[in-house]
């Protein structure tokens, strides 16, 4: 097997129906139904007021930022993907451009996440593509230098595998591998009751679930004091 240096064939596309589902959520409870394992950090939207994100990944690590491996993996991104970069967390060159972005609206693709930096926030903002990184620079990528598509990265602190459903928006951004994407939607309906029944509570202005908070730390020794013992 040679490494640094390849293209692998696109994983299948998880099912529209179930990222659909998934995008009805907020990423921060999609992450507590999976106890904060699959959770970027670090990385956040490029302009404001981007809209809630769900996709398909297909994946590009690059030694350097540059612009022939990012064609390559362009050219395999289609409708509903989300493009995942591992750019070493480089912030010193943009990884993706007004241009680019461009042409992956054209293309259908839901969004691109970086580690690392992209330059021309302004053109993504007019042009409406959801994109995520670490910084903005001025400077632009080299123009070759190696990489892989279709392998799994490191991005913001986690690992991406290709053909994980990747949902994001102004709270952060989280991978689901395709197995565990029923269990996420059950656990996100019921904590989603939860929050629900809540609702009567805040609306009066009342610490939700402070009963049991008070029970767990008087059981673990923190002292009220004033109050009856």
């Amino acid at each position: 097997m040679d490494l640094g240096y390849r293209v692998l064939p696109r994983t299948p596309r998880i099912d529209q129906t179930a990222l659909d589902e998934l995008a009805r959520y907020d990423v921060a409870d999609l992450a507590d139904t999976m106890r904060h394992a699959r959770t970027m950090f670090g990385i956040r939207s490029v302009y404001p007021s981007t809209r809630r994100i769900a996709g398909t990944a297909v994946t590009l690590s690059v030694s350097v930022p540059n612009i022939d491996m990012l064609r390559v993996a362009l050219e395999i991104c289609g409708p509903g993907d989300v493009l995942v970069i591992n750019a070493r967390g480089i912030t010193t060159q943009a990884v993706l451009g007004g241009y680019m972005s461009t042409a992956l609206v054209n293309r259908g693709v839901a969004g691109v996440v970086v580690d690392g930096a992209v330059r021309d926030a302004h053109e993504m903002r007019e042009n409406g593509l959801p994109v995520f990184a670490r910084s903005t620079t001025t400077n632009g990528a080299a123009l070759t230098a190696p990489g892989e598509v279709n392998v799994p990265v490191a991005c913001g602190g986690i690992v991406v595998e290709p053909g994980d459903a990747i949902i994001a928006d102004e709270g952060g951004i989280v991978a689901i591998p395709p197995a565990a994407v029923p269990v996420v939607l059950d656990k996100a309906a019921k904590l989603l009751d939860v929050h629900e029944g809540w609702a009567d509570e805040v609306a009066r202005g009342e610490i939700f679930g402070l009963t049991d908070s008070r029970s767990r730390v008087l059981a673990a020794g923190c002292r009220f004091e004033g109050e009856d013992a």
